[in-house]
């Protein structure tokens, strides 16, 4: 499923989504800096790290950032 059906997807299982606060990440290899995701045609902002069920992802999936949080 790609992101164009999540929409719909998240409509069919009464799993309500606020398109307004979906971000994207881009972890891996090789990836292109200037490609752009798209949800419910609308650009989703790149961010380098983003909290989701309360862990702090980065890019690079190193923890650190969740780790250096947890310890303030």
């Amino acid at each position: 499923m790609g992101l164009n059906a999540l929409p719909e997807w998240s409509e069919k299982w009464l799993l309500k989504l606020n398109i307004n606060k979906c971000k994207t990440v881009s972890c891996g290899r090789n990836l292109d800096p200037k490609y752009t995701h798209y949800l419910a045609s609308t650009e989703r902002e790149k961010v380098d790290e983003i909290k989701d069920l309360g862990v702090l992802f980065d890019s690079e999936l190193s923890f650190v950032s969740h780790c250096r949080e947890k310890n303030k």
